[in-house]
């Protein structure tokens, strides 16, 4: 299989639609706005229907005397969500300041950028078969092993166009 990677960059603009190049500059970027390589994280997608799955009530067929189960109809989709999950080692300096790079993510103003290859990602509708996804993050999570360095790690982020 592939190697797979994955990285984050901060894009600086408060809007995908922005004109202009950077919206903050540099020091308001996470990691100054370079990319930030995931080693041997996970992609996961999420997406829903929105549908009005609402039933009828009193509605009755004639011909048997029962409820009729009305029809469903869709009304839209949600915005999709992405999910990175991911494994730092704690003895390792490089991903503790990773970890760093991936909190002040959620401090800073800008749309955020997924990019990957061999993935989910590559293959959705919404990405039109592209490797990069803009998003907003919505949670970052992590915990510790207490009996190995290791620290688990999962972001939450959700599509924005």
């Amino acid at each position: 299989m592939p190697s797979i990677t994955i990285t984050i960059t901060d894009t600086g603009k408060r809007s995908t639609s922005s004109t202009v190049a950077e919206e903050t500059g540099t020091t308001g970027r996470a990691n100054s706005g370079s990319a930030i390589t995931l080693k041997g994280a996970m992609l996961t997608y999420d997406g829903n229907a929105l549908v009005n799955n609402q039933m009828t009530f009193n509605k009755m067929l004639a011909s048997n005397d029962r409820f009729q189960i009305s029809e469903v109809d869709a009304v839209g989709v949600e915005c999709p969500k992405w999910t990175i999950e991911g494994l730092l080692n704690w003895d390792d300096s490089d991903d503790r300041l990773t970890w760093g790079k991936l909190v002040s993510l959620l401090y800073t103003k800008g749309y955020k950028t997924i990019t990957a290859s061999n993935t989910l990602l590559s293959y959705s509708i919404e990405c039109a078969s592209n490797t990069t996804v803009n998003v907003r993050i919505t949670s970052l999570k992590a915990a510790n092993d207490p009996n190995s360095s290791l620290v688990k790690y999962t972001m939450e982020c959700v599509q924005t166009a």
